[in-house]
């Protein structure tokens, strides 16, 4: 009859025992190497320009970079160059150079913010003149359609106290400074405090574009200046839209915000 050495637990506890050490060395040395693996990659990384994060980052701040261009500089003057083939580039810039508009778009800002606009954009109705509400955010055009046919049909439930109130804040009547499109008679305008970087302005903008061709005659879009501090390039555009209109006239300002918006 053959024999075999049998195996069990006790056998291992045993075996492990006799020859800790050795294990212990093995362990030691597979776990050593791992780290010696890592700290070697990580060296070549550096050596090679970078690591893993510092190229996100670098990624990251070239996405921020490629949005702020939008509305660098060069890009409003080509906006504003655009609106029409014998627009005044040299007038322009010199406008734009010497910061013309900014107290025009500072007081636009404050009373906006007199009247209530805390955001952008910020919609004020105004009915016969008279302001009523204030539509906040970037409505979708179903919801910004509901509200006009409201006052169109006589239906409106205004809050007397909140329309009292937005007409005793200081809110500026509309007028000839103003740049407004559609019918300046019409019973309803919309006047829209917004900022050329503003990535929720820029969706509204394609709406009231929308809402304009649809209502005709029966609605008029006003638009002002509310640049918030955290967009750096917010008020150098404002500027240059304040500039186009100066140099070409209103419908030059209503295509430079197309193309701004549109960017």
């Amino acid at each position: 009859m053959s024999s075999h050495k049998s195996y069990s637990f006790g056998n291992t506890v045993q075996f492990i025992s006799d020859n800790f050490g050795v294990i212990f060395l093995v362990i030691l040395f597979f776990v050593g190497g791992f780290f010696a693996g890592a700290l070697w990659t990580e060296n070549q990384a550096v050596k090679a320009g970078g690591s893993p994060t510092k190229e996100v980052a670098d990624a990251n701040q070239q996405e921020v970079v490629k949005e702020e261009n939008k509305l660098s500089k060069t890009n409003l003057q080509n906006y504003a160059y655009a609106t029409n083939k014998n627009f005044d580039r040299n007038k322009f810039d010199k406008c734009l150079d010497n910061s013309q508009f900014a107290e025009k778009i500072k007081n636009q800002s404050a009373q906006g913010s007199a009247a209530g606009i805390t955001g952008t954009p910020g919609t004020i109705i105004v009915v016969d003149g008279q302001p009523k509400e204030i539509i906040s955010g970037a409505l979708p055009i179903a919801q910004i359609k509901t509200v006009v046919d409201r006052y169109l049909t006589g239906n409106s439930e205004v809050d007397p106290k909140a329309a009292a109130a937005l007409k005793a804040s200081g809110f500026a009547p509309i007028s000839e400074d103003d740049h407004l499109q559609g019918n300046k008679e019409a019973k309803i305008v919309m006047v829209e405090y917004s900022d050329f970087e503003c990535p929720y302005c820029s969706g509204f903008h394609n709406t009231m574009n929308q809402v304009i061709k649809e209502y005709g005659d029966q609605i008029a879009w006003v638009y002002r200046h509310y640049p918030l501090g955290f967009h750096p390039n917010a008020q150098l555009a404002a500027q240059a839209a304040e500039c186009v209109a100066e140099v070409g006239g209103n419908e030059a300002f209503w295509r430079f915000a197309d193309q701004a918006f549109a960017k």
